[in-house]
């Protein structure tokens, strides 16, 4: 299986913020919860909801952490 890079998804959430912050200034967090998105941004599809903060970004995963720490 090919993982996606730490380094990318990284990179992917950064352009995510500099879009947000350019777009919505006042913007706090976003909820990312469709399995392509979440892909997109974790390298995973496990079912649960990725929130995006101007500082930090947390992903839920409602049923496997191992397999959600494994993948992304």
């Amino acid at each position: 299986m090919n993982k996606t890079p730490q380094k990318e998804l990284n990179n992917r959430l950064k352009r995510f913020k500099k879009v947000m912050d350019l777009s919505y200034p006042d913007w706090e967090m976003a909820v990312i919860f469709s399995k392509i998105n979440l892909f997109y941004f974790t390298g995973t599809m496990q079912d649960g909801i990725l929130i995006i903060g101007k500082e930090e970004a947390v992903f839920w995963v409602r049923r496997s952490y191992e397999r959600a720490m494994d993948e992304s």
